[in-house]
């Protein structure tokens, strides 16, 4: 079967200028590589390798270079073979390094991402089109859907007996887990903290789902997964005396990270 012809399409600037950008299937990209002869290219390990930006929540974004060392060193197990199918809904691929890492894991390995167009207000309807096996979002799309039900699960709780009102609970748990179709394998929480009420809910909402924090820093990469550090970062703890913090303390040490 032939590939596809390229699509074109276009895209605003800042301006709202309109520049053309073309699509290319897969096999014809592989075939350019085969019938042209291409330089290897040089990379040394202090060169940028990547730009990652910042989520912008404290300002105009920031564009942090990722050295070519510090990117492999962060992400040393891409590649692990796998017979599933892998579907992933990138919600930021621009600010999120987990993003950036796993968009390059699921091309390596075949599989397929769809990527959010930035309109909160379709966000269910396209995590519905794309139907993923895994996402990651910000607390806030999470804190949404918790306040959603604990407003629906309030309006029953005037009308209802203790014992009605519990299975109530259940059967809303039940519509809501509708949301993230059974297709979906992971969801991720990051960007910010969550409450343990919220946590709490979505494990218990969807139940087909391995729901898991994962913290991060836009210079540094992931930092921790399911409250656990990643064994490619090194920390250490320093005192604060002047905030009364010390290495020192008991039962646990204070200080700065």
């Amino acid at each position: 079967m032939s590939n596809p012809a390229p699509h074109h399409f276009h895209g605003p600037d800042r301006e709202g200028h309109i520049h053309n950008v073309s699509i290319h299937a897969m096999g014809d990209v592989e075939n350019q590589g085969i019938l042209k002869q291409y330089d290897s290219v040089t990379v040394e390990p202090d060169d940028c390798l990547t730009i990652i930006y910042t989520s912008g929540s404290s300002g105009f974004p920031k564009g942090a270079m990722i050295s070519e060392s510090a990117f492999r060193a962060n992400f040393p197990h891409w590649c692990v073979p796998t017979a599933d199918e892998y579907v992933l809904f990138s919600y930021r691929s621009l600010a999120w390094s987990s993003d950036r890492k796993a968009i390059i894991t699921l091309f390596l390995l075949g599989g397929r991402t769809g990527f959010f167009t930035g309109d909160n207000a379709r966000l269910m309807e396209e995590l519905a089109i794309v139907r993923p096996t895994s996402f990651a979002g910000t607390p806030a799309i999470w804190n949404k859907i918790y306040t959603e039900f604990n407003t629906k699960l309030a309006l029953s709780t005037v009308r209802l007996s203790p014992d009605a009102l519990q299975a109530e609970e259940q059967r809303l748990l039940r519509d809501f887990s509708k949301l993230m179709p059974n297709s979906w394998r992971g969801i991720s929480i990051g960007g910010a903290m969550i409450s343990r009420a919220v946590i709490e809910f979505m494990k218990r909402c969807f139940t087909h789902c391995i729901v898991d924090e994962v913290c991060g820093i836009t210079e540094c990469g992931s930092v921790a997964y399911a409250n656990s550090i990643e064994k490619t970062v090194q920390y250490r703890l320093e005192s604060v005396p002047h905030l009364g913090y010390t290495i020192n303390d008991q039962p646990y040490p204070r200080g700065e990270l």
